[in-house]
């Protein structure tokens, strides 16, 4: 069984303990993601987003060829303390975790299309910023909170090394008020799928 791993964020260009036989694809699903989710070291990190304008994907194989295993397996690099936030889905429609339905219709749909996959598992987490900040989520907000941080260098960083291929609305703030533009020396090669 081939299970695609999909990632934004960190798990591109820093996959840690995530095991995959495969480079990054550049063509996974076009999905609802931002930069909304305050997450250890006070940075803030691309998690889905529904209602948000869809943005490119990646994606790799798991070395895992059991659904179990590779949740696990992105469980323990995610650090989430179960696999509840690890979702998943498979050409037999089983689904784990709680999936937004667009997230799951446009997965659905990107699964569909690769014949060579059988499922697809992602990092389902979601927003925290009202819980965390007790104010609206908006552009202003979230400048306004890396402008405060005692230390910018981890959200700087996570920021600077997304992909450069997610513009979001809050990534275009960020760079036009902090300048905290792609880093051009971490830019990552995505290979074609099928080479």
């Amino acid at each position: 069984m081939n299970i695609a791993v999909i990632g934004w964020g960190s798990l591109i260009w820093y996959p840690g303990s995530l095991l995959i036989k495969t480079r990054w694809f550049k063509n996974g699903p076009l999905l609802p993601i931002e930069f909304a989710r305050i997450s250890s070291g006070d940075r803030l990190t691309l998690v889905l987003f529904p209602g948000r304008k869809l943005q490119p994907t990646f994606w790799a194989i798991s070395e895992f060829e059991e659904m179990g295993k590779a949740r696990e397996n992105l469980r323990i690099r995610e650090g989430a303390k179960n696999t509840s936030p690890i979702h998943g889905y498979d050409k037999l429609n089983t689904r784990h975790g709680n999936i937004d339905s667009l997230v799951a219709t446009q997965i659905k749909n990107w699964l569909r299309e690769r014949n060579s996959l059988d499922g697809v598992i992602w990092a389902g987490f979601q927003t925290n910023w009202e819980v965390k900040r007790k104010t609206p989520f908006n552009a202003g907000e979230v400048v306004r909170y890396l402008q405060g941080l005692d230390n910018q260098d981890g959200a700087k960083e996570y920021i600077r090394n997304a992909p450069c291929e997610i513009r979001t609305e809050i990534r275009n703030s960020i760079e036009r008020e902090l300048g905290w533009n792609p880093n051009p020396l971490s830019r990552i090669i995505f290979e074609e799928e099928g080479s």
